[in-house]
């Protein structure tokens, strides 16, 4: 996604987004106007869009007013929500408001909502119901500052580390966030940069009590893939097999896994129909999204990841080929997503195991 300040070209993709909301939903559409919109940008104070990489198509916006110390929206686009969109807008508005007063700034949403539990979540500390019964929350310069540190604290990498399977577990399901793009090249950068980082002769890659010493994974994954000699290395090897870089870093963590004697169980599965292609708004990014077309899977699983069993992957397969994969904190969310993605029924999912 791309991040930058809302302009006034922006109404007409901030309004569509507005109306595809499934909570908070504005019931009478025409108590807010392109006017409300264009004076909350230009006048009382400053928003922000997430688009897709055309720069254009809007998956969600933020606006906070300055005038009324308040968030006058902030909403995502339900074909791309779970994304993490709504934080990162979240943060720019806040940051943005904090380093222009330190009023406090306050908000109101529909209670039991998923959107009262986000803004729980980003530190916003409850100050009663307004009038027409909504929850009422508030947040001080302060109250920001200490949630963001902690936030900081929380995503800080897991150094110093003893071992390379601890740092590719943590970094696996969300490598893009972590490596810069989710490729085995940046993957790899990022492996070079931690070895780099540790201090004392400790050597990640072979110091794991109970798996695998890593320096044997290019040989080994020479041999599995039916490489000559290893000399080229294991990114090169597993590029070679996969042109797209999302699907090579699939494959390596497919390989990593089979290496570390790791079997995840398959939760759940379904044959892909192609017809619900059609009923699946994010479909049409995720096979554009690069110059390369990607195809249509034709199976679809929702299994667990090892050894940490805390989340799940669902995959979009085609063949032995994993096209993409998005993941979840339960069998519920990743057959949510799925539907979100590709457009796939909830009830056409076989469930084999409980997670």
């Amino acid at each position: 996604m791309l991040y930058r300040e809302a302009q006034l070209s922006d109404l007409p993709e901030l309004e569509r987004v507005r109306f595809a909301v499934r909570e908070n939903v504005l019931r009478t559409p025409d108590l807010v106007t392109p006017a409300h919109y264009e004076d909350y940008l230009t006048r009382r104070g400053r928003g922000w869009v997430a688009t897709l990489p055309d720069g254009h198509t809007v998956t969600g916006f933020a606006i906070a007013d300055l005038q009324g110390h308040s968030i006058w929206a902030l909403f995502v686009d339900p074909a791309y929500d779970r994304q993490g969109i709504g934080k990162q807008l979240h943060r720019r508005m806040l940051d943005w408001y904090f380093g222009q007063t330190t009023e406090t700034v306050w908000l109101s949403t529909a209670p039991g909502t998923r959107a009262e539990e986000f803004y729980r979540r980003q530190g916003w500390q409850d100050a009663g119901r307004t009038s027409s019964g909504e929850v009422r929350f508030e947040m001080t310069a302060e109250q920001w500052q200490h949630h963001y540190l902690e936030v900081i604290k929380t995503h800080t990498w897991p150094l110093p580390t003893n071992s390379i399977y601890e740092l590719l577990d943590f970094v696996r399901r969300r490598p893009a966030m972590y490596t810069g793009r989710a490729s085995c090249s940046h993957l790899n950068a990022c492996i070079h940069g931690v070895r780099l980082s540790r201090p004392g002769p400790v050597d990640i890659y072979s110091a794991a009590p109970n798996e695998p010493d890593f320096n044997t994974f290019w040989d080994w994954t020479a041999w599995r893939l039916g490489f000559g000699d290893s000399v080229s290395g294991w990114v090169y090897m597993i590029e070679e097999q996969r042109k797209d870089p999302e699907e090579a870093l699939l494959l390596f963590y497919q390989l990593l896994d089979e290496f570390r004697g790791l079997r995840p169980r398959t939760l759940a599965q379904v044959a892909y129909d192609p017809a619900w292609a059609a009923s699946a708004p994010y479909y049409h990014f995720y096979r554009h999204r690069n110059k390369r077309r990607k195809p249509l899977p034709t199976t679809l699983t929702i299994e667990e990841v090892l050894p940490t069993r805390s989340y799940v992957q669902f995959y979009a397969r085609r063949g032995e080929v994993i096209l993409a994969a998005w993941s979840g904190d339960t069998v519920d969310q990743a057959q949510e997503r799925a539907q979100q993605v590709l457009g796939v029924p909830l009830d056409s999912w076989q469930i084999l195991e409980e997670f």
